[in-house]
């Protein structure tokens, strides 16, 4: 439950190294994070208390062994009118753990812990309702889950549930129009009854091939993969196997849903592709050719750097060379919880607390700043005013002709329409001038990615030992350990206190859930100034990079 809360972020994947994975794994350990999560049970739990009143709720406790969970919540079962809260159902060696059984009802609830459902949870309904029919030997008539409830004005801190029937069966979570939950799970789980790969088949197959779920009913052809291997047949006629995966993963035909185990996978399948990019293939493709892909690794490796295509690239770097014409280069940090953050906010919502800010001019830098909101008593307000100071004014003008520079503009242009969306629903039917600003700024947005995305195949700068990878961090490393001879320099993020995104948002959350006293604030405040003012200087060292590289082209050109 604790980890899949971090990996709802806007994280570039590629940045993710042990030290992140080492930070994710402290704070779940800090005692108030934890008492977050307690907290959400508990409201969950009073929910079913107020809702279902004329029902008995027994809880199974939480330190008991496995053994006697089991054997407890089959004796609740057997007893009318009760609501078991944290029953464990097992059949062999297969676990189920719902949130809460209604033993008169035959219903199942689990709580989740968001405000959207996805594809896999009518997954997550079609296994427990299976394990849990053989066990009890009738059948489970209704299910539900417990989510954040959406409202329009939510209080910062406060939690709120709502019990939902039914999922969107599409690939992406939607979580603002209840209206569009097209699929109910009871209908759901009583077709796959008829047609399925069960834990229990005529197939008896101990490996399932991915072709076997190529007649699914969604067109994503989601295969669920229960307590079974999946192998994926490579061309020359070899065979792997996924590892363990866990009891209740997911497989569409061309890439794993569930994030944490991806790479884990694609490294297990394909050690060669270790280093790589997750875009470099789709993983679980049953047409992925693998020779091809690796002859097409090993000839990238060969490169050193070179330009796709001169005159595109060109073109895009014109952008950055316009005279008399103030460049913004910013960078936000953000805290990312589950709880509304600020009045207004949904839950796990990023919401920035630091703002750091570069103008140049003419190639000259003639400003900085680096902002920091405190998480402890962070507003609206507050938020109004990083934009403000992004801007350049607080005041709107129509003939401003900033450019602003980020990398990974997606991150920034959510933050930004997050802030005027907040601002806009404090203000009500009044259009604030905020809005303005924020489209401006959007409008007049400049993108380093764009230089270095396989996307953009008419201008990327190729890079062969990165291996299709992108990220900033990665970048900043190549040009350090090639000591190019650039004039804007940063320090290592090894040296620094803060070394990553997800270490500033620990900090964030930390001081927001009171763990920082004052004291301690203050130095952790300047640790963070320093890493996000190392964040928009390594934009400044990466642009610079990429005009070397043009004067590089640019004379090789000229001698041929």
């Amino acid at each position: 439950m604790f980890k899949n809360w971090f990996l709802t972020g806007d994280f570039d994947e590629e940045d993710e190294d042990e030290n992140e994975k080492n930070v994710l794994s402290d704070i779940l350990k800090v005692p108030e994070v934890v008492q977050v999560f307690k907290d959400h049970k508990n409201v969950a739990i009073n929910f079913l208390k107020s809702n279902y009143s004329n029902h008995e709720l027994v809880i199974i406790n939480s330190k008991l062994s496995l053994e006697q969970k089991v054997e407890k919540t089959l004796a609740f079962s057997k007893e009318k009118n009760k609501i078991i809260v944290n029953p464990v159902f097992q059949w062999k060696n297969i676990i189920s753990r719902p949130f809460a059984y209604f033993t008169s009802e035959h219903k199942l609830i689990n709580l989740k812990l968001s405000s959207s459902t996805k594809r896999e949870d009518f997954f997550r309904a079609f296994f427990d309702i299976e394990i849990i029919e053989k066990i009890l030997d009738f059948q489970i008539l209704d299910y539900a889950q417990l989510i954040f409830k959406i409202k329009q004005n939510t209080k910062a801190r406060v939690i709120e549930f709502e019990e939902i029937a039914s999922a969107h069966a599409s690939k992406s979570s939607k979580s603002t129009k209840r209206s569009n939950y097209s699929r109910n799970y009871s209908e759901y789980v009583e077709q796959k009854r008829k047609n399925s790969y069960g834990i229990e088949t005529d197939k008896k197959k101990t490996h399932i091939i991915l072709e076997d779920f190529s007649n699914y009913e969604f067109k994503s052809k989601i295969g669920y993969c229960s307590i079974f291997e999946v192998y994926h047949e490579i061309n020359d006629g070899q065979s792997a196997s996924y590892p363990e995966i866990g009891h209740d993963q997911i497989v569409t035909k061309n890439t794993l849903v569930n994030h944490p185990f991806r790479n884990e996978i694609k490294n297990f399948l394909y050690p060669e592709f270790k280093d790589s990019s997750m875009k470099f293939f789709k993983i679980g493709d049953i047409n992925f050719d693998y020779k091809k892909a690796l002859k097409t690794l090993e000839e990238l490796r060969k490169i050193d750097f070179k330009i796709a295509n001169y005159n595109g690239f060109v073109k895009l770097l014109q952008n950055y060379r316009q005279k008399d014409i103030e460049y913004i280069w910013y960078d936000f940090e953000s805290i990312n919880f589950p709880l509304p953050v600020v009045d207004y906010a949904l839950y796990y919502q990023h919401i920035p607390f630091q703002v750091s800010i570069i103008k140049t001019k003419d190639s000259k830098i003639i400003f900085s700043e680096d902002h920091v909101i405190d998480p402890k008593q962070i507003s609206i307000e507050d938020l109004e005013e990083i934009v403000y100071k992004i801007y350049g004014s607080s005041e709107f003008n129509l003939e401003n002709k900033n450019k602003y520079v980020v990398y990974n503009k997606s991150f920034e242009n959510k933050a930004l329409w997050l802030i005027a969306d907040l601002v806009q629903s404090k203000t009500k039917n009044i259009r604030h001038k905020l809005i303005d600003m924020v489209e401006q700024i959007i409008a007049n947005t400049l993108d380093l990615l764009d230089f270095f995305s396989s996307m953009n195949k008419d201008y990327s700068v190729i890079i062969g030992s990165l291996e299709g990878k992108y990220s900033i961090k990665l970048l900043e490393k190549y040009i350090n350990k090639n000591n190019f001879n650039l004039k804007h320099k940063i320090k290592p993020y090894k040296e620094l206190e803060i070394q990553n995104g997800l270490l500033a948002m620990t900090e964030g959350i930390k001081r927001f859930l009171g763990q920082s006293h004052d004291q301690s604030w203050k130095k952790i405040e300047e640790n963070l100034k320093q890493y996000c003012h190392n964040d928009v200087m390594a934009m400044l060292m990466v642009y610079e990079f990429i005009e070397y590289i043009a004067e590089i082209e640019q004379k090789r050109l000229e001698k041929s």
